[in-house]
């Protein structure tokens, strides 16, 4: 006899019902299980997995979704079916969002992909930036290799006499 009162019944039984491809009576099972139960976090995810396996995505908790390079067309009508918001990365216009790297929209790269488009030039400046980094990164290295680095004003020093006492409690560890 099923314990009615039991959400890990209801949860294994909901286990089983997945394993022979039963997802609507799964999802049975693991709503039951997580009212009777809403902290039993296992049977919550079982119910996303099912789900999801139905395709009921909506359910399942999604609310958004990236649509990359489809036809904008695809996109209008996978639209008209679902209220999932939609970013169109390279779809065109039919998406309720438009998206693009901040990469992308800067110009930080000397071979955007197809569906990006530069609203600036930023590649010279990274190229600078990076040149002038390598220029830096060789001195420094130069500079601590030739023990010239850290300079004086970058270094601490004891006060007069303050080396003397030190070494005296040292001494008399």
């Amino acid at each position: 006899r099923l314990a009615p009162d039991d959400p890990r019944v209801f949860n294994n039984l909901g286990g089983t019902y997945v394993e022979m491809n039963r997802l609507q009576d799964a999802v049975d099972c693991f709503e039951r299980a997580t009212i009777i139960q809403p902290t039993l976090p296992e049977a919550h995810y079982n119910l996303g997995n099912a789900l999801l396996g139905l395709k009921r995505y909506e359910d399942a908790g999604c609310f958004a979704v990236e649509i990359e390079c489809v036809a904008e067309q695809t996109l209008r009508h996978l639209n008209e079916k679902t209220s999932i918001i939609t970013f169109s990365l390279g779809s065109g216009n039919a998406g309720d969002a438009i998206f693009l790297f901040m990469s992308d929209i800067c110009g930080e790269s000397e071979s955007p992909p197809r569906h990006a488009h530069a609203f600036g030039n930023l590649a010279p400046l990274h190229q600078e930036m990076y040149k002038q980094r390598v220029t830096a990164l060789k001195k420094f290295h130069e500079e601590t290799t030739a023990m010239r680095f850290p300079y004086p004003e970058q270094s601490i020093s004891m006060h007069a006499g303050e080396e003397e006492k030190l070494l005296e409690a040292l001494d008399r560890l």
